[in-house]
Parts: structure tokens; sequence; C-alpha cells
């Protein structure tokens, strides 16, 4: 992703979330960032089925 292409969203979450989201960054080789792991999830959220 070329950084001049980034857009900064802001969102908010319960810990609930964010203990999923966790989870779901601890499957992955190597561990990605939060950030890393969001974009990740959305992008397989908005994939064709």
């Amino acid at each position: 992703m070329a950084l001049a292409n980034m857009k900064n969203i802001y969102c908010t979450v319960d810990e609930e979330l964010l203990k999923k989201i966790d989870e779901y960054r601890r499957t992955q080789t190597p561990i990605p960032s939060r950030s890393e792991a969001i974009r990740q999830l959305i992008e397989k959220g908005l994939a064709p089925n």
C-alpha cells in the first residue's frame, strides 16, 4: 500500500471486540499490528463470496 493513498479512520471498540481482533492476530505469522489485522479483516469481510 502506498502511504500517499492512505487515509486515517478512527473507531472505538469495546474490550470484547478488541480481544477478538487480538485473537485473530495471534493466528497469523508473523503477528500483524492491530491496524494491519483490522485491514485484513475488513478485506475478508468485503471479499465476494
